[in-house]
């Protein structure tokens, strides 16, 4: 038998006397925005973590949540299943080093769908839209079309993209893409017989792959310790254990291949130089397995 209240809002007496019913109406679409924004935030930072840990099998689930929450995310889900699609399937079916992969692959049919979809509509932020684009060129790459992925990376401006404040999948992502560009610039002939032009391109493939690796040892150190920074701050109760991260074909080839191009073209100082740095910079932590 207390006061009258129009509704949980309006939590004072005097409060619902003075609002009408248009002001409560407005107060919940104000609550009901504020809660959306926080689960749409909470669900873009699941997306983020499940993308730097590699769990591709997780963001099929989270898209789905991603869709339902506004037709706007359509493009950004489409980026995210290309890039899911194509993961599971390196995956499944791993890249081997000195095997130049061939052809379109019946399986990478979806992949380049979702990616084109999201490319083509042009409604993604310049950032989303320079990640679609490093995925598809990684696609040409896997399909064979070396020159294809070249041009991508040419618009892309690998060099313009900011390293500081990146999260640790955009930093794997970047440091893919250089591994890339030097793989494909390996396995097309250059175009000239001059000597001269040999040792630029043969340069342009170690900066390639010195880049990749460096940016390689910056997303492995990042990955760490956003994941001890999380076990520390985890309450008492139990939940998942972080997933071991594995090193990609990509990854690998870029802190490996940058000296073995230093040895092969006589350069042992240099080779054994660059040989040291990734060595006393690469220590298996608790997260990570490492394939040599």
């Amino acid at each position: 038998g207390g006061p009258a209240r129009c509704c949980a809002v309006c939590v004072q007496p005097a409060a619902a006397a003075q609002r009408s019913p248009g002001a409560c109406v407005r107060a919940w679409q104000l609550l009901s925005d504020m809660a959306a924004k926080k689960a749409g935030s909470r669900l873009e930072v699941e997306i983020e973590r499940c993308r730097s840990e590699c769990q591709w099998d997780r963001i099929h689930e989270l898209v789905k949540q991603l869709s339902a929450k506004l037709i706007s995310n359509d493009d950004m889900a489409e980026l995210l299943l290309g890039e899911a699609k194509l993961e599971q399937y390196l995956k499944d079916n791993p890249l081997k080093q000195g095997t130049s992969p061939r052809g379109p692959r019946p399986k990478l049919t979806d992949v380049r769908k979702h990616l084109t979809a999201a490319l083509d509509r042009g409604n993604l932020k310049s950032d989303l839209m320079q990640e679609a684009n490093m995925i598809m060129a990684k696609l040409d790459y896997v399909e064979g079309d070396y020159k294809e992925a070249l041009g991508i990376y040419s618009r892309v401006g690998l060099d313009d993209i900011p390293l500081a404040a990146s999260p640790p999948y955009k930093l794997r992502m970047i440091a893919e893409a250089y591994s890339t560009k030097g793989l494909c610039l390996e396995k097309l002939p250059t175009s000239s017989s001059t000597n001269s032009l040999h040792v630029d391109r043969d340069q342009e493939i170690i900066t390639c792959y010195e880049k990749a690796g460096d940016i390689a040892l910056l997303y492995l150190q990042e990955v760490e310790r956003v994941q001890t920074a999380n076990i520390q701050n985890r309450s008492p109760k139990p939940g998942p254990a972080a997933p071991d991260q594995e090193m990609s074909f990509f990854l690998e080839t870029g802190l490996q291949r940058a000296h073995v191009l230093y040895f092969k073209n006589g350069n042992l100082t240099r080779g054994v130089g660059r040989f040291r740095e990734i060595l006393s910079a690469v220590e298996p932590g608790p997260h990570r397995t490492c394939g040599w």
